[in-house]
């Protein structure tokens, strides 16, 4: 897949809906970084490191040097300390005129006396925005997305309410029971194909076989409800642990965007889809009543909700 071009976000959400899991007992999930080591380790190519040299080894090589190498990314594969201090790189937007927030330091870096800021400089890229140049300490903004996290993954009844409600969902509609044994099917196949007792013609044709299946017993709705909260579960369970690189892989795999209000300090964050239903219901049932999700921008209409509206409060 990353030969053909795939990123390792795609292969990380793929590699999740398979039901393989990472040898790590860390975690439960695939993340972008966990899928880059995994393209880095060479013993898939057939070879051991001893020390600090690689040997072939006696193992039968899943994949070919030639393979290996041309996985690997391009570059050296170094990237410069600056661009892993911020939890929302990447995610965040200005809330008022869509503009992609940057980060910025200031201090003295041989001293250790450096500051992180989110920085809303639109006029840069000549937009027209309400915010003017402003900035956020990261530390301050990257603790309520933190406050976010943890609120969601750590509140078990509500987790635990809508696995209940998705579960007899499922028997209402018919073929839950059927449709959680196919998966099971699916998961079973791939690790067939992954140790090498089923050819990759094979492995495609079977698993093809039982998509057509579970595409005819319709619905999903629900099963994917409870993936996504056990994937929390999974986030929540490790969050206090986790490297800055692996929260900003899970707040990524959570949400599609994060809209920054530079100047009343407010975050709003909009679901990825697999997620979007999660927080339709987190925002229904535990909401402190303050309004329908959304908010029209004149970059478009995002389905985005604020903390009140989850049910989160922030000190």
């Amino acid at each position: 897949m990353r030969v053909s071009g795939r990123s390792d976000r795609e292969i990380a959400d793929w590699l999740n809906t398979t039901g393989l899991k990472p040898r790590s007992r860390k975690y439960s999930v695939w993340s972008v970084m966990g899928v880059r080591h995994l393209f880095r380790n060479r013993f898939y190519a057939g070879w051991v490191k001893h020390r600090d040299s690689w040997t072939r080894g006696r193992h039968v090589a899943l994949v070919s040097d030639e393979t290996w190498a041309r996985a690997q990314p391009r570059g050296n594969g170094h990237r410069k300390a600056y661009r892993t201090r911020a939890l929302m790189q990447g995610l965040a937007f200005c809330s008022w005129c869509g503009t992609k927030i940057w980060t910025t330091t200031s201090g003295n870096y041989k001293g250790e006396r450096v500051r992180w800021a989110y920085w809303d400089n639109p006029q840069s890229r000549e937009r027209e925005c309400g915010s003017g140049r402003r900035t956020w300490v990261v530390s301050d903004a990257d603790e309520q997305m933190s406050s976010l996290m943890r609120g969601l993954a750590l509140d078990r009844v509500w987790l635990r309410d809508v696995v209940r409600e998705a579960r007899r969902g499922e028997m209402r509609k018919g073929g839950g029971v059927r449709r959680r044994e196919l998966e099971g099917v699916k998961g079973r196949l791939t690790d067939a194909y992954v140790s090498g007792a089923l050819e990759e013609s094979e492995w495609r044709r079977r698993v093809a076989a039982v998509e057509e299946e579970l595409s005819g017993l319709g619905g999903g709705g629900e099963e994917g409800l409870v993936r996504a909260v056990r994937q929390l579960e999974s986030f929540g369970e490790a969050w206090e642990r986790m490297p800055l690189e692996f929260r900003r892989e899970a707040v990524g795999a959570v949400f599609e965007r994060v809209e920054m209000d530079m100047e009343g300090r407010v975050l709003r964050v909009e679901a990825r889809p697999g997620y979007s239903g999660l927080l339709a219901r987190r925002a229904e049932v535990v909401g402190l009543g303050v309004g329908p999700p959304g908010l029209e921008h004149a970059h478009g209409h995002r389905v985005l909700y604020s903390f009140e509206q989850l049910g989160i409060r922030i000190a």
